[in-house]
């Protein structure tokens, strides 16, 4: 399971991402999504520069902290020594305040929440198939309900990144 001790946020496009019963790969005309991922999720990375497109593949955990989370296997366009470098990195801050739209209704003023960068499971922006990245979608782990969260942020995944680099 993944344990990893620092936790670090990174940008990532992904090409296969394994979730029974659900489909986290939507935007088959490009070959793969961007998503906002979590070092502290992932487990087993492995090069993989001899596949056509991807550079690399692991196990990626919703919440490594719930022992009833199975890992999904995912393909990345990143490579081994740059999943490295990003476990490597220490982030400058431990929280991130989001601006939350209320029941994720785009009309209403926007709330603002702290959360710690580590229960950040994923990140995706909202209408990344139109390419209006003004939204995103962030997954936030709870681990006293053992639960992830979904929040409709006033922000693309870019921004929030910017909050934290």
């Amino acid at each position: 399971m993944a344990l990893y001790y620092h936790t670090s946020l990174f940008l990532s496009t992904v090409y296969k991402w394994q979730v029974p019963g659900e489909k986290r790969i939507l935007n088959a005309a490009t070959l793969g999504d961007d998503y906002l991922l979590n070092t502290n999720s992932l487990d087993g990375i492995r090069d993989r520069s001899i596949l056509q497109i991807a550079r690399s593949s692991m196990y990626y955990f919703d919440n490594p902290f719930d022992y009833r989370c199975n890992s999904h296997y995912m393909e990345t366009e990143h490579s081994l020594a740059q999943i490295i470098a990003h476990m490597d990195l220490a982030m400058t801050h431990q929280h991130i305040t989001l601006p939350l739209f209320p029941k994720d209704d785009e009309s209403k003023t926007t709330v603002d929440r702290t959360f710690k960068i580590a229960d950040i499971a994923y990140a995706r922006d909202k209408d990344y198939q139109i390419g209006t990245d003004t939204h995103a979608w962030i997954h936030i782990r709870d681990n006293e309900a053992f639960k992830i969260h979904r929040y409709l942020v006033n922000l693309s995944i870019v921004e929030i990144l910017a909050l934290v680099a």
